[in-house]
């Protein structure tokens, strides 16, 4: 793909997995929903990316995020265990929908919206890194 890419939609195919990524600095959107990607692929060589779309597929973990990401889908995947956001100081809106979460962890001041509705919560307990964060937030969806 060339560097000058802002936008990438490859939803509903069958892919299996990215590779690593060429450096794409304009890249802004990635949209890989609804395929069969079982790891999470690796962002660092797009600095600019701000929204990604990893709804339905077959993810089980999340590794680092890139720094500048503002809104992550990652609905109906296979993550397990405690999900920790304390690394993506960007993140604004976050969609863990439909998966087998045991609980959530390190959200951001500038988490505005975050779905976590239909996992296994057992504690929202270390929800909020910063108490602004409870402040600013809009919308939370916990819901079984």
């Amino acid at each position: 793909l060339p560097g000058t890419i802002k936008e990438v939609h490859i939803s509903n195919n069958r892919i299996t997995s990215l590779g690593p990524p060429p450096s794409l600095p304009s890249l802004t959107l990635l949209d890989a929903g609804s395929n069969s990607l079982q790891s999470y692929p690796s962002l660092h060589s797009c600095p600019s990316l701000l929204r990604v779309s990893l709804s339905s597929n077959s993810l089980s973990s999340l590794s680092r995020l890139p720094d500048c990401l503002a809104s992550l889908e990652m609905d109906a995947n296979s993550l397990t265990g405690v999900l920790d956001l304390g690394g993506a100081p960007a993140l604004a809106s976050a969609s863990f929908a439909r998966n087998s979460l045991s609980g959530v962890v390190g959200v951001g001041a500038r988490m505005l919206r975050l779905d976590v509705a239909e996992n296994a919560l057992r504690s929202l307990e270390g929800l909020f890194t910063d108490p602004a964060a409870e402040v600013q937030m809009k919308e939370f969806r916990a819901r079984g």
